[in-house]
């Protein structure tokens, strides 16, 4: 054992402001997080450390999650801002169209 020392995870169901918790933010980022209930968007040209994983269909754009600490450093260019909608189910709804129609494609068979 490695005697790694520090505070205990949180349930992602009961996360606070702050908390170290392990879990997925998104469809595919997985590891320990710290929670943080509010988030002010980024200006464009910003510089940020984010974290990556490919999918099929990223053929003209990708994904990428703000990840502190990564140590991957990444130009925002011109970003974009999508509004938190009422129905929080909905969080990545219009992010996903958005970029369904403008970023991705299918491969092609040929």
């Amino acid at each position: 054992a490695a005697n790694i020392t520090g505070p205990a995870t949180v349930p992602v169901s009961e996360v606070k402001e702050g908390d170290l918790f392990e879990g997925a933010t998104g469809t595919y980022q997985m590891g320990y997080q710290i929670y943080h209930a509010t988030y002010t968007a980024l200006p464009d040209n910003a510089w940020v450390e984010v974290s990556h994983a490919a999918v099929p269909t990223e053929l003209q754009g990708f994904w990428v999650w703000r990840a502190r600490g990564s140590g991957i450093w990444y130009n925002l260019g011109r970003t974009k801002v999508f509004p938190t909608p009422a129905d929080y189910s909905q969080i990545h709804r219009d992010a996903i169209e958005f970029l369904t129609a403008n970023c991705s494609r299918k491969p092609s068979m040929s």
